[in-house]
């Protein structure tokens, strides 16, 4: 009998969305050495997201930072009203590797912004929550560019296989 391949044979996509107001609590975690085994972790309340190449860095940090301008036209604090069973929602563990595609849009009926990297939708409706975010991601990407390997594809690479969403208008 032949052993059993570890990885799995099917795929599973989940789309998720998560709305923001107010100043977020976002923490960034370095792993100290330097090269392929380092990685670069940003913990919010429901997600945290493992960041292990420059590329994957560039394209999540690049994603909050282009909306810097339009951040400028959000209200300083926008209290939301959210389902009781939506503030239990369970952690979120995402490990980026290589590119992805990316949307962001500045909603100006709604007067909020919505930024996509790859299935994860964050929908930001005020000042405090974009700044907080994108404040956390310059900082991540200012010690990837340090610590994380150039390229996904460098040695020791992960052989996990990229499937890209296709090109369809966002949910929101």
């Amino acid at each position: 009998m032949a052993p059993r391949d570890p990885r799995p044979d099917t795929t599973q996509t989940v789309a998720v969305k998560i709305v923001a107001s107010g100043a977020q609590s976002v923490s960034v975690y370095t792993q100290t050495p330097t090269g392929q085994s380092a990685y670069i972790t940003v913990v919010t309340p429901n997600v945290m997201v493992t960041v292990h190449d420059q590329v994957a860095m560039r394209t999540y940090a690049n994603a909050w930072i282009d909306m810097r301008t339009a951040a400028l036209h959000l209200s300083k604090f926008r209290g939301i009203e959210v389902e009781k069973v939506a503030r239990r929602m369970p952690g979120l563990v995402i490990a980026a590797h290589g590119a992805d595609r990316t949307f962001g849009i500045h909603r100006t009926e709604q007067n909020d912004i919505v930024i996509r990297i790859g299935y994860l939708t964050w929908i930001l409706a005020d000042n405090l929550a974009f700044r907080s975010m994108a404040e956390a991601w310059e900082r991540a990407q200012e010690a990837g560019e340090r610590v994380l390997p150039i390229s996904p594809t460098a040695k020791g690479d992960t052989n996990r296989r990229r499937v890209h969403p296709r090109p369809t208008i966002p949910f929101f």
